[in-house]
């Protein structure tokens, strides 16, 4: 655990805001509670802190960096809570998933609507395996010998296969 992590104190945590009760007990982040119900103040704070940033990245639908600037802590005691606390993490994902529900809906919403670059982007996603991608075609010249080129024929061939790619290249370009 880092020290910037531990060097928090309880009063600069804002757990008086409005959060939403997502039904996370305190208890739950402090190890061993059912064995050891008097935890330590650094135990209390911790989990008063994890508790907090559930219910933050609940409301900023699991943006780590506005959660953790309306609980006041550092995305890396986040990160630190999340790589050593396994209910935190499976919390933390599970907020990521309904995060991810929640633009899928969005995307669908604007679909309805006949929003064209929803619908382009969703068939570019979705749609690969019945054929909505992009491809860039390329010919090549099965029966080219190099080898049997004068040097001037190849500087040659060089030269047409560096104006058919900027051809193709300036094409693209203006198509965007």
């Amino acid at each position: 655990m880092s020290k910037e992590c531990d060097s928090y104190r309880s009063g600069e945590v804002n757990y008086a805001l409005r959060l939403p009760d997502t039904g996370v007990k305190i208890e739950q982040f402090i190890p061993h509670f059912e064995t050891n119900p008097r935890p330590s103040l650094w135990e209390k704070n911790k989990a008063v802190k994890k508790a907090a940033m559930i219910d933050a990245l609940v409301i900023h639908h699991g943006i780590v960096f506005d959660a953790c600037m309306m609980v006041g802590i550092s995305r890396q005691c986040h990160y630190s809570y999340y790589k050593n606390d396994d209910y935190y993490r499976e919390l933390v994902d599970g907020i990521k998933e309904v995060a991810l529900d929640f633009v899928e809906g969005k995307l669908m919403d604007n679909i309805s609507k006949g929003y064209e670059a929803s619908i382009i982007f969703y068939l570019k996603c979705i749609g690969k395996k019945r054929g909505y991608i992009e491809t860039r075609e390329i010919k090549k010249d099965i029966n080219l010998r190099f080898s049997n080129l004068t040097d001037e024929e190849l500087e040659s061939k060089i030269r047409q296969i560096s104006q058919r790619i900027a051809l193709t290249d300036g094409a693209a370009k203006e198509a965007m």
